[in-house]
């Protein structure tokens, strides 16, 4: 069952330990920290 389990597990799901790496990312686009996008 522990296999099945890891098997069906929804990666897409964001979590608290996925925060660190938004900032940073979210910093490369905005980098004045106004929280806006400008495409």
């Amino acid at each position: 069952m522990d296999n099945f389990d890891y098997l069906t597990r929804d990666w897409s799901i964001l979590g608290p330990h996925h925060l660190e790496e938004f900032v940073r990312l979210w910093s490369e686009y905005d980098p004045d920290a106004k929280g806006k996008l400008t495409l």
